[in-house]
C-alpha cells in the first residue's frame, strides 16, 4: 500500500477522515462508505416526506450520485452529512411539485370528462366515442398512452419505465396527448 491516499478502491485506513479524502478524491471506497454510513437515515427521512417506497429509494440512491458527481470537497464529515440531506431534501420537492402538477391536471381530466359546462353529468362512453376520430388519428406511440394512461390507468412512472424512457419525457407526451383530446372536446362542443 502507497504512503498517500489515492482515489481509487484501495482501504485507506480506519479512519472518517480517510473516507471523507478518497470520496473528496471521487475514490468508490469512499462513497461505499458513506453509502453504507448513511443510506439508512437519509431513506428513512425521504420516506416521511414522499410516503412512496420506489420514489424514496430513487432520489436517495440520485441524491449520493448527484453529490459524488458534483466537484463540492468537503472538509468534515458533518458537512457531506448536511450536503447529502439537503440534495435529498431538494430532490424531493421537486419529486413533489411534478406529482402535484401531475395530480392536478388528472383532476382538470376527470373534472372535464365528468360533467360539462352546466355541470351535468355527461357520458363517458359517449365522450369515448367522440374522441374515437381523434384517438385513430394519433401516432401509435400516443394511442399506447392513451390506452396505458386513460384506460387502463397506469402510473406514469410504470410506463415510462415499461416504455425505456424518463419519467419526465413521458409526462411531457402525456400531457400533450391530453391537449389533444381536450382541444377535440373543446372543438366538437362549439359545433
Amino acid at each position: 500500500m502507497s504512503d498517500t491516499l489515492e482515489p481509487q478502491n484501495e482501504l485507506p485506513g480506519n479512519t472518517e477522515k480517510d473516507y471523507l479524502h478518497l470520496f473528496n478524491q471521487r475514490g468508490e471506497t469512499g462513497l461505499k462508505y458513506f453509502f453504507d454510513e448513511f443510506h439508512p437515515r437519509i431513506y428513512a427521512f425521504v420516506f416521511r416526506l414522499l410516503r412512496k417506497k420506489a420514489d424514496s429509494e430513487e432520489i436517495v440512491n440520485d441524491a449520493f450520485l448527484s453529490v459524488f458527481r458534483s466537484k463540492q470537497t468537503f472538509d468534515s464529515v458533518t458537512g457531506l452529512k448536511r450536503y447529502l440531506f439537503a440534495t435529498a431534501r431538494n430532490k424531493c420537492m421537486i419529486r413533489y411539485k411534478f406529482l402535484q402538477k401531475e395530480r392536478e391536471e388528472q383532476d382538470k381530466y376527470k373534472a372535464f370528462i365528468m360533467t360539462n359546462s352546466r355541470g351535468k353529468e355527461i357520458d363517458v362512453e359517449a365522450v369515448y366515442s367522440d374522441l374515437l376520430p381523434t384517438i385513430d388519428k394519433m401516432s401509435e406511440d400516443e394511442k399506447n398512452i392513451v390506452n396505458k394512461s386513460f384506460l387502463e390507468g397506469r402510473r406514469n412512472k410504470d410506463i415510462a419505465k415499461e416504455l425505456n424512457i424518463p419519467e419526465n419525457t413521458f409526462a411531457t407526451k402525456k400531457f400533450r396527448v391530453l391537449a389533444k383530446l381536450l382541444g377535440a372536446l373543446r372543438f366538437k362542443g362549439e359545433k
